[in-house]
């Protein structure tokens, strides 16, 4: 699988940026987003300082491009449609539905248009 960079929690009050989190690809009814842009807001920091899931990649917030659309979508996404939303960042269990990665995983119902 190939790679990209995230801000990954490294244990309480510590974060920092690696360059081997994996690119996912699009399942069921989620698309794969090119991020653009993230927002640093209280919720990242204070999950790093309060409730640090050690592996658990940081970000909520987030601007980008359909890169892929997964088989199940019934909303009308295409490759290279502008997107924004919001993600569940900073949960261990799946790290892929995080808006600080350069490809990231976006349930099409958290996604505004």
């Amino acid at each position: 699988m190939a790679t990209q960079k995230a801000v990954v929690i490294q244990g309480l009050g510590k974060a920092k940026v690696v360059a081997d989190a994996p690119i996912p690809k699009p399942e069921k009814d989620f698309i794969k987003v090119k991020t653009v842009s993230v927002a640093l807001n209280p919720s990242d920091w204070k999950h790093i300082d309060w409730r640090a899931d050690k592996g658990a990649v940081v970000g909520f917030d987030y601007a980008g491009y359909v890169e892929e659309v997964g088989p199940d979508v019934k909303k009308q996404f295409q490759k290279g449609d502008r997107v924004l939303g919001f993600t569940h960042g900073c949960e261990s269990h799946n790290i892929l539905l995080t808006a600080w990665l350069m490809g990231t995983l976006i349930d099409v119902e958290d996604i505004l248009t």
